[in-house]
């Protein structure tokens, strides 16, 4: 005879939003390790632990797409401001700035001032920043833009005119 397949946690009487604009539908969640097992109808799947949600929504995590979390997913990668509100993902180097590639000798200029106070906080390459996010990774997904304005900066004497080959 079969065993029934084994979840670590199974989320009962959910409200199933999957996020593609079709109509919500009743349903279960079942979870092994860090990833779904079923969705839906997840038929004699057991677990551990089981959580009766009352009909509460349930969906697919969030993409905030206009942070400037740059730096704070490397001093709090638990990121729980955002977790807290259903982020799985955040997107960072928005408005033409990032942490990297940057090697400057004085204080940021602005807007790179917003992301941090010191030179010594950038990285000189965007590969060194992203080895950073590895040694201790955020908690959600992070998709990591270069900023226009940090290339600018690392390039050009003064960024308030257009570039040329000439005088970078």
């Amino acid at each position: 005879m079969l065993q029934p397949q084994k979840a670590d946690f199974i989320l009962r009487n959910a409200r199933l939003i999957d996020g593609t604009g079709a109509p919500s539908k009743y349903g279960e969640v079942a979870i092994l390790d860090d990833r779904l097992l079923a969705v839906g109808e997840i038929g004699d799947i057991q677990a551990s632990q089981e959580l009766d949600v009352g009909g509460n929504a349930v969906c697919p995590g969030f993409v905030d797409t206009h942070t400037h979390d740059d730096r704070i997913l490397l001093y709090d990668p638990n990121m729980s401001c955002k977790v807290s509100q259903g982020v799985t993902t955040v997107v960072t180097g928005n408005c033409g700035i990032s942490l990297a590639p940057l090697q400057i000798d004085h204080r940021p200029p602005p807007p790179l001032d917003i992301l941090v106070e010191n030179q010594d906080q950038f990285f000189d390459n965007f590969g060194s920043y992203l080895q950073a996010l590895a040694v201790e990774p955020p908690s959600l997904n992070a998709v990591c833009q270069v900023g226009h304005t940090t290339l600018r900066a690392a390039t050009m004497d003064s960024y308030d005119r257009p570039a040329t080959a000439k005088n970078a």
